[in-house]
């Protein structure tokens, strides 16, 4: 299960009543939160179903800043920035997508 999975499990059983910033444990920023986290109230008011807001930063192979072991695989919708595949243990450097994800109206 993955932290996606476990948040979507918490607030199906309505044990999550208010907004929250979760940030991994190994992580130093200097961002400012609060145009991601308005950004993030602004697709709620839209979509009840938009539980999750996820922010990305490259680091470059080799920067001291990443981890060796923690490469990913990442599709966006350029025109939604929805998340439509996460590999974060990539056997290879491809992914495979849905058809049907990437195009909806491709088999309409």
């Amino acid at each position: 299960m993955t932290a996606g999975d476990a948040l979507r499990e918490i607030y199906s059983k309505g044990l999550m009543r208010e907004d929250f910033i979760l940030v991994y444990g190994d992580v130093v920023a200097n961002i400012n939160l609060g145009p991601i986290f308005n950004l993030h109230m602004e697709r709620r008011k839209k979509d009840k179903a938009c539980i999750i807001t996820t922010v990305f930063k490259e680091a470059l192979p080799g920067h001291r800043t990443r981890s060796y072991h923690d490469d990913i695989i990442l599709a966006l919708d350029t025109n939604t920035n929805q998340i439509l595949s996460y590999d974060a243990n990539p056997s290879t450097r491809y992914i495979e997508l849905d058809q049907e994800k990437v195009n909806p109206w491709f088999h309409r």
